[in-house]
């Protein structure tokens, strides 16, 4: 269950941080996901609207700045005047359990656009009602020029409206003029109710961490191939650490993420569900719903507890990715944050809890752009790099990893040679990836230090690769193949076989299940996942993953779907039909595809889809069965990404055209 007031948890939990916590653990309250109106039609309908504009759901954004709480979020909108009336259901009608609507006010920037010098400010209510009583109010002033500042607020404050024993609740708003007096406004305004949901605290003991009893640290490092570990075979020593993590643990060789870009493969490591399930999978569907099971509310409910750490700032709370997290600490501003400007607090964190059980999400940036790798990193491999190639990499990366334009043209770079483009490339890449290898390196020392060896699992993977000019391209999202889509996966602790190499196939979606298993905890399809980890050459029939960010012969933003079964892959285009059409698995709209023997061609390099159409057919209806199916399984609607989310994806590289896809 999201925590909106994550920041100030997490300055609460690291007081003290360097003392070890002696007391007795205590008791947490969890949140409980009773009911999402964003998410589930019929809970709720329209009272009193405007003639022009009806309540619906939508993404409201009251401000791009950083500065504020102000970023884009589904919403309930209701323009004023409105009205909403929410159906709360059995469980906040019987009373038995403390029941609270938590919900924000907030006003659209677009409002501002249409003050005038007649009109320079307008107030906007909001109230929660029950019959004629008012269980909360709230009045939001619009200025113009201030557009800056407006900001999301808490109704009923950060824990919300208490509403046990009620059966219904109305959402109403007025627009007013500066004196509080009502105001007929001539347009419609997008005052919304954001991340509108009914929840429960249920009390959870903390409890204490043993090897019967372990802590889960799951590392995850962004925009890492599996092939360029040196745990993997690479000839340069980019990963020791990780190496030492593997000859006490398992690694997994054929381990293949869902999508090959984050949003969507971080939401299906943390839900254990595919990227079709979850519906996370760009700008048109940007959501992680509350209906979403992730793995820190599992753990959370065992007695865990839970914290975050992310360097990538499309993963954090304003896309709802910090469910069942005490604490989520993301880079929000909008820029990537290398593990070093806040590892200080993760030591922190260990040493303050340790002895109570705990899970802790590391999500870690130092392999994606802007390269910055350590000096000592740097050194080893980019000591050759020049500065000049330095200062115009981050663009070169940005401009040739998306855009329509010839394979390996390279306008961005002046003069510099495409052979030395891709060798500085790839050890600018190399370096910020043994980086990444310190930082775990140094997170299982601190392990060691505190003697919490043997009663913690530490799981490493990333969430997709990376291209390195092999085609062309720099950069992700654009392909699904191997370097793009083959991850590492290295898990030790206790209950995992030490020294042991896996060699069947394992989607990344089984990881929360597995790491749950192994806690002692129920989740997903644990069991399943177990059974492939005692077993190294049992795994998957088949994986599935995902893009909707793909280049497919000169066409950008084009829909793929793959699938492999370890020897044979297949790459399908769904282009030119809707969204919709492209994951409800009843028809392939044209689609084109390509097929790769992977145990001669493991670089993808000889597509034999004319030449082997029994393979195709075989590959293509099990495709499309599997797409089928997952969509009946689909969490929530989709919800389109807001301004503010769109203008950080353009600032960090993910952005491109709206039309006719969306994401990255």
């Amino acid at each position: 269950m999201s925590r909106w007031s994550a920041a100030l948890v997490l300055a609460a939990s690291c007081a003290g941080c360097g003392e070890t916590r002696e007391e007795p653990p205590g008791t947490m309250e969890v949140e409980r996901l009773v009911r999402d109106f964003l998410a589930e039609p019929g809970t709720w309908e329209a009272v009193r609207a405007r003639p022009d504009a009806a309540p619906r759901v939508e993404v409201v954004c009251p401000s791009h700045s950083a500065q504020v709480d102000g970023v884009d979020m589904p919403a309930l909108v209701v323009p004023p005047p409105g009205e909403v009336r929410l159906a709360l259901g059995a469980a906040a009608k019987s009373g038995s359990d403390a029941v609270r609507l938590v919900t924000r006010a907030g006003v659209d920037q677009l409002a501002f656009g249409k003050l005038t010098e007649k009109l320079p400010a307008a107030r906007f209510a909001f109230e929660v009602r029950a019959g004629e009583r008012v269980l909360a109010r709230e009045v939001i002033e619009l200025v113009r020029g201030k557009h800056r500042s407006n900001r999301w607020v808490d109704l009923g404050g950060p824990r919300g409206v208490d509403v046990t024993g009620l059966g219904e609740v109305s959402l109403c708003t007025e627009a007013l003029l500066p004196d509080g007096s009502p105001l007929a406004l001539p347009f419609e305004v997008r005052a919304g109710f954001g991340a509108l949901r009914l929840v429960r605290g249920v009390p959870s003991p903390r409890t204490r961490s043993s090897p019967e009893h372990p802590n889960v640290i799951l590392v995850l490092m962004d925009t890492l191939r599996a092939d360029h570990l040196s745990t993997y075979g690479y000839a340069r020593p980019t990963s020791p650490r990780l190496t030492e993590l593997a000859e006490r643990g398992t690694l997994f060789e054929a381990c293949y993420s869902t999508a090959s870009w984050t949003w969507p493969a971080t939401a299906s490591i943390l839900t254990g569900l595919t990227t079709i399930e979850h519906g996370l999978v760009g700008e048109r569907s940007s959501f992680l719903f509350e209906e979403s099971d992730t793995l820190a509310e599992a753990l959370q409910l065992a007695g865990f507890t839970t914290a975050a750490w992310s360097g990538n700032p499309i993963v954090g709370p304003r896309r709802n990715f910090d469910q069942g997290f005490e604490s989520f600490l993301s880079a929000e501003a909008g820029d990537f944050r290398k593990t070093a400007a806040f590892f200080e607090e993760v030591r922190a964190f260990l040493r303050r809890e340790r002895g109570t059980r705990f899970f802790l999400y590391l999500h870690l940036a130092d392999p994606h752009t802007p390269h910055d790798p350590l000096p000592e990193a740097d050194e080893l491999f980019a000591r050759d790099v020049p500065a000049d190639f330095r200062a115009k990499c981050d663009a070169f990366w940005r401009a040739t990893g998306r855009g329509p334009r010839p394979r390996g043209e390279q306008s961005a770079i002046g003069d510099f040679a495409p052979a030395d483009v891709k060798d500085w490339a790839t050890r600018l890449y190399d370096a910020s990836v043994r980086s990444g290898d310190h930082w775990l390196g140094e997170i299982l020392d601190e392990l060691g230090a505190l003697g919490l060896d043997d009663e913690t699992i530490v799981a490493f993977t990333g969430d997709h690769g990376e291209e390195l000019l092999e085609r062309g391209f720099l950069g992700h999202g654009h392909s699904l193949k191997q370097e793009l889509v083959r991850v590492p996966l290295v898990i030790a602790g206790p209950g995992v076989p030490e020294g042991k190499r896996h060699t069947g196939l394992f989607s990344e979606r089984l990881l929360a299940p597995l790491l749950a298993r192994l806690a002692g905890v129920d989740f997903g399809d644990g069991a399943e996942a177990m059974r492939m980890l005692a077993q190294p050459e049992r795994g998957e029939e088949f994986v599935l993953f995902t893009t909707t960010r793909g280049s497919w012969k000169g066409r950008e933003n084009v829909r793929l779907v793959g699938l492999t079964d370890g020897k044979w892959k297949l790459d399908l285009a769904l282009d030119g039909a809707p969204e919709s059409d492209a994951t409800d698995g009843t028809s392939d709209g044209g689609a084109e595809l390509e097929l790769y023997h992977l145990e001669s061609d493991p670089l993808e390099r000889e597509d034999l889809s004319a030449s082997r159409p029994d393979e195709v057919a075989r590959l293509r209806e099990i495709l499309l069965e599997r797409m089928d199916t997952l969509a009946k399984k689909r969490i929530g609607t989709d919800v389109p990404a807001g301004e503010a989310t769109k203008e950080m994806l353009e600032h960090l590289g993910y952005g491109g055209d709206d039309e006719p896809d969306d994401e990255r």
